[in-house]
């Protein structure tokens, strides 16, 4: 494949008994012409809407590594379509499992910051970043604001929502998100630091845009987003159309990569897939956590966020999911230092005072 090609080439796994090619064949038409080949009789739409099989390779005797690509009008420009072009009907079927995805820089927007733009907006030019949550669910706006003020205090660069913060009664979205932002102004305006708090948004549509706007008045500059709680389009829309830095959450993503045989790969789905959405940084479960991602699929997560290769401005990893201080050395050691580092429950073990935890933190991760 070459990029004047500008297809959308999709590379599978297809795991099962019998003829596997027949399977892939069978891939490549029920994704786009969702009929069997000797009902088509049409050889323009068999030359540029069936899906086209790059390349087969034997992974063993009962899966088959396979390339599919696809003409980019069968995805209409439009994020529903391309999902349902990857793995619409297959979804349906067992043994069929995405590992990446090439030539979504053609259908979608990519960070419109990605590293260095948040950098510049964290006032961070070298080195990790750090960042926590306020946590946990039950706690008033008040109580939040004054964790934030803390923590803002301390030096945190970015302070976020836990992601199940939403509009519950004891902390109420629109107030918690005016009492935090002002409580982290002050902090600043205090220590002339730059702690950015980042609001999880996960309203429905009927209040989103409203929320959003509310955002925007109150100077906030960065809001977290779970894409599978508000869908993708939504998410792909709130990161083209507004001007924070987005944080995506995994939330409900792990359904699609549960099985080694069939689903998406963690790597595309909060690697490549996020990013192209529009991403800034990807949180995912870090290795040795409280989930069970193993080391190669972080490396892999990492690299489909940083790498160069991809037209698109590099995002930053997450790695999170049970973090501590006592792991901030290794994980550079392994992931380098194009990172943001997030510790939640495990900060609040460091020390009851927030101020002296957060220094803490981002000795640990930046000593001076």
């Amino acid at each position: 494949m070459t990029q004047t090609d500008k297809r959308l080439v999709v590379h599978y796994d297809v795991t099962g008994e019998g003829d596997l090619k027949e399977a892939v064949h069978a891939i490549a038409l029920e994704q786009t012409v969702e009929l069997p080949q000797d009902l088509l009789n049409d050889s323009w739409i068999e030359a540029h809407v069936v899906g086209r099989i790059e390349h087969c390779e034997s992974k063993g005797p009962k899966q088959l590594r396979a390339v599919i690509s696809y003409d980019l009008d069968t995805v209409g420009g439009e994020t529903p379509q391309l999902l349902n072009v990857l793995f619409g009907n297959i979804s349906l079927k067992h043994g069929i499992r995405i590992l990446d995805v090439e030539g979504l820089e053609h259908i979608l927007p990519g960070p419109r910051l990605g590293i260095e733009g948040l950098r510049k907006r964290v006032g961070v030019e070298k080195g990790a970043l750090i960042c926590t949550a306020l946590k946990p669910m039950g706690k008033s706006a008040e109580y939040l604001a004054s964790m934030a003020y803390q923590l803002a205090l301390g030096g945190m660069d970015l302070i976020k929502d836990d992601h199940g913060l939403s509009n519950q009664s004891y902390a109420p979205f629109r107030t918690r998100v005016r009492l935090i932002q002002e409580a982290v102004d002050k902090a600043n305006r205090e220590t002339g630091q730059r702690s950015i708090y980042i609001p999880n948004v996960a309203s429905p549509l009927g209040r989103l845009n409203a929320d959003l706007e509310l955002c925007q008045t109150l100077g906030i500059e960065m809001i977290m987003v779970s894409p599978f709680l508000m869908g993708l389009d939504v998410f792909r829309h709130i990161a083209q159309q507004n001007k924070f830095a987005i944080l995506a959450h995994p939330a409900m993503s792990g359904s699609l990569f549960a099985s080694s045989t069939h689903g998406m790969s963690p790597q595309f789905v909060l690697g490549t897939l996020f990013r192209a959405l529009g991403a800034d940084a990807s949180i995912y479960p870090n290795v040795g956590g409280r989930f069970v991602f193993e080391q190669d699929v972080c490396h892999l997560i990492n690299d489909a966020l940083r790498n160069m290769r991809a037209t698109f401005k590099p995002s930053f990893p997450v790695p999170a999911g049970g973090m501590t201080l006592n792991r901030v050395d290794e994980i550079h050691d392994v992931y380098g230092q194009e990172l943001i580092h997030l510790i939640g429950g495990g900060l609040l073990r460091t020390n009851p005072d927030l101020r002296l935890a957060a220094q803490a933190f981002r000795q640990a991760v930046r000593p001076q």
